[in-house]
């Protein structure tokens, strides 16, 4: 049996969204999905689906880990930080 090939992507310009302890949401971008990074030394970033993501609810994301996610526009997406002056990288993407 053959092995399927993944679907190419089209990727659309990163994004740095910076993330403290109050809820931001992702920007508006158009998308099919979107691979998230967290840039926060020795800390935590909590992602969301709503604006009242906190800490104690959110996942939870250390630094350096990457999620790729099936989303319609990045901002279905909600982030918190453990401490101020966090931040995530944003790479949507569209299927080809």
């Amino acid at each position: 049996m053959a092995t399927p090939r993944p679907s190419p992507v089209r990727l659309v310009a990163p994004s740095r969204l910076a993330v403290g302890t109050s809820s931001v949401q992702g920007s508006n971008v158009a998308c099919h999905g979107v691979i998230v990074k967290a840039l926060c030394p020795g800390q935590t970033v909590y992602l969301g689906v709503a604006a009242d993501v906190t800490t104690a609810t959110g996942y939870p994301m250390g630094d350096g880990e990457t999620l790729t996610l099936e989303v319609k526009n990045v901002n279905e997406l909600w982030f918190i930080a453990s401490a101020a002056a966090q931040a995530v990288s944003l790479v949507p993407f569209y299927y080809a």
